[in-house]
Parts: C-alpha cells; structure tokens; sequence
C-alpha cells in the first residue's frame, strides 16, 4: 500500500510527516496533528518493533482520526465523547480500512 504525502478533507490539506524523534512513548508510532492538519507517523526503522503491515495500519488508524474529527462536528455520542476520541472504533475502524485497500482487486489485474 501506498502512503500519501498529502489528501485533502473537507478542502484541507493533511500532510504526512515522518518523525523518528517524538514517538516512542507508549508504544506510540503515529500522531495526527488536528490544527497543524497533519499525521505524524514513526517510519520503519532498524531495531524498531513494527513491520510493514503494521506501518501501514498507524497511517489508517491516523487517518481514521482525522475523518472523524472533521465527522464528529455533526455526528453527537453520549455525554462529552468524541468520535475521534473512541480508541477500539478508531482502530477497528483502521484496520477494516487496511484490510480493504490492500486486498482490492481491479480489473486490470493491478492491486
């Protein structure tokens, strides 16, 4: 799977940084940045604990977040909670998304 270095929501445009030096806390190796309109992802590095599959899964799950940031505006949950904010829908959410763009299949047999 391909990773973008810019989409657009909502006529913003979100850059995807590459950092090595801000996420290794908790295990962290993603961060999508509302108000500067980007996602921050950890790259693949030697000795790091994160494969391909996974690397591409931290950039669904990070864009995941913005959607329902910008969702969540009109979309109102019990109380105080934010979509973006539901960790377990966000990555579920994430990874059904992983699963479908690298599993598609087109009709000119590319994938």
């Amino acid at each position: 799977m391909k990773i973008p270095k810019r989409f657009y929501l909502f006529g913003r445009p979100i850059e995807i940084e590459y950092r090595d030096d801000i996420l290794n806390d908790h295990d962290c190796h993603g961060q999508a940045s509302y108000r500067r309109d980007k996602i921050i992802l950890q790259p693949i590095l030697p000795g790091a604990p994160q494969t391909q599959e996974q690397f591409e899964h931290n950039f669904c799950h990070e864009l995941v977040h913005h959607i329902t940031y910008y969702a969540g505006q009109s979309i109102h949950l019990e109380g105080d909670k934010k979509l973006h904010s539901e960790e377990s829908f966000i990555d579920l959410f994430a990874a059904l998304l992983h699963q479908a763009l690298t599993t598609s299949q087109y009709e000119d047999g590319e994938g």
